[in-house]
């Protein structure tokens, strides 16, 4: 067993795009750590707002990858990973830029016995919403990989766990996971064709296949903005674009794990029928009807071809990359 709390050289990586000020507040969150970062990465997605400024003026010794556009969540964390990775450090400490650690977060997520374990690929704390409910979705179990086409891809870890110091799970978001060195030599990178949504699921199934993730109850870290989900019926017609990569990307994962053939086909037609359903109900009561209509079976399509073109939503929609 290793000792991780004196011996690891721990980088985090924060993923930024425009909230510049959600972001201040993560940074002095990592730097006021009572278990020291040995380094805190930034990767800036292009923003425009600021960022760049705010970080050289007041964190002047934070490293930044800039990056040339905005490359998503998913192309934010596998630059960022890769880099750390590189420069050689041990674990990984992953969050996006609204993302705020208790002060002894990291210390307690390195102190906890089950982190010396050599199956043990990845820790995780629990995450609390803006008024420190604990957020539930952050931290699950797999359901069954043939029927997550119809299903949730996980079913949230049962709030009585948190009662529990330490918990086995197979999934985490990309809100505070601290993954080994080891993991990702083996498993590689997140995948940044994703761009955004469900990578840290992908992530997820990977790491699970090698090793155990570690819920640690008594570590906590707190998330801003949770995204909101509306269908395809009534989500604002200029931000309907980004829903296309959530059920692209589940259809790739679905596609590439399935166990039975049989039941991935069953699951598949169901899925079907219910987009049917719901393009009945954009029919009757939306605007743009046709693009609406289509655009899932856009992303259902690519996602099953493995088609990783991230401008088919933004062209289909708008006429535009």
């Amino acid at each position: 067993m290793r000792d991780y709390y004196t011996s690891s050289k721990v980088c985090a990586v924060v993923v930024a795009y425009n909230r510049k000020d959600l972001l201040r507040v993560c940074l002095r969150a990592l730097e006021n750590q009572t278990r020291k970062l040995d380094n805190i990465l930034v990767v800036d997605n292009a923003s425009n707002d600021g960022t760049q400024e705010m970080i050289t003026s007041e964190f002047p010794v934070i490293e930044v990858i800039r990056l040339s556009h905005n490359t998503g969540g998913a192309g934010g964390f596998a630059a960022g990973v890769r880099k750390a990775f590189d420069d050689g450090y041990d674990m990984f400490w992953l969050m996006d830029d609204d993302a705020e650690p208790y002060p002894d977060a990291l210390e307690i997520l390195l102190s906890n016995e089950d982190t010396f374990h050599e199956d043990v690929v990845c820790i995780a704390g629990k995450v609390l919403d803006r008024d420190d409910n604990i957020a539930l979705a952050h931290r699950g179990h797999f359901n069954d990989v043939d029927t997550i086409v119809v299903k949730q891809i996980q079913k949230a870890v049962p709030r009585i766990w948190y009662e529990r110091d330490t918990n086995e799970i197979d999934a985490v978001s990309f809100v505070g996971p601290l993954i080994k060195r080891d993991a990702v030599r083996k498993i590689g990178f997140p995948m940044h064709e994703f761009f955004i949504h469900q990578d840290d699921m992908e992530y997820s199934v990977r790491l699970r296949k090698i090793g155990k993730i570690k819920l640690i109850s008594k570590s906590s870290i707190k998330h801003y903005e949770a995204s909101t989900q509306s269908d395809d019926k009534t989500s604002d017609y200029n931000k309907l674009w980004i829903r296309y990569y959530a059920k692209r990307n589940i259809y790739f994962i679905a596609n590439r794990e399935f166990k039975s053939y049989f039941k991935f086909i069953c699951s598949l037609l169901k899925a079907l029928k219910n987009e049917i359903r719901l393009s009945i109900s954009v029919i009757l009561h939306s605007d743009n009807k046709v693009k609406r209509v289509v655009l899932p079976y856009l992303a259902i399509y690519n996602g099953l071809r493995k088609n990783f073109d991230n401008t088919v939503p933004r062209r289909w929609l708008y006429g535009k990359k």
